[in-house]
């Protein structure tokens, strides 16, 4: 399962209808669930509720991984990271190849509102070896990607 800071996502579910795209999750740490998420899809944020007795833990664990971030909603980035993360995981596994390549055309910095759609999401490609990850790597020039060889590569 995908799981980010130990913070596992289970029970991920999204939804595309007129306003956009409704997403919620369940979040664990160590078998226990600690909080949900959810975005209704209408151009609002991401609501990130965790039980009390786990929010400082968490807020700690969130500003020790985007300490450059501290401008933006930790939250948010947080769970746009885990779902970015879910959905590889998705993809690796429906793809039954031993290597999963992601790569991005742009970088965290890049403000979202200068994209197209098509620069928006990942693209995915299933090299077989190490050369074909480095051919796609300089032929594509990405600016920032991830290589998974196992489901351990899924638990950041």
């Amino acid at each position: 399962m995908a799981t980010l800071l130990g913070i596992e996502l289970r029970g991920f579910y999204q939804e595309e209808h007129d306003r956009g795209i409704y997403y919620e999750g369940k979040l664990f740490v160590d078998g226990e669930q600690i909080g949900v998420f959810e975005n209704k899809g209408i151009g609002g944020c991401t609501d990130l509720s965790i039980q009390t007795a786990h929010r400082k833990a968490v807020y700690n664990k969130l500003q020790a991984r985007f300490p450059e971030k501290q401008d933006v909603d930790l939250e948010e980035k947080f769970v746009e990271e885990l779902i970015a993360l879910h959905e590889a995981e998705e993809v690796y596994k429906e793809q039954n190849k031993p290597i999963l390549l992601e790569t991005y055309s742009y970088d965290d910095d890049t403000p979202i509102t200068e994209l197209t759609w098509e620069e928006l999401g990942p693209k995915f490609y299933a090299p077989e070896t190490e050369e074909e990850i480095e051919l796609v790597i300089t032929s594509h020039k990405p600016k920032r990607y991830n290589v998974y060889r196992s489901l351990a590569d899924f638990q950041k």
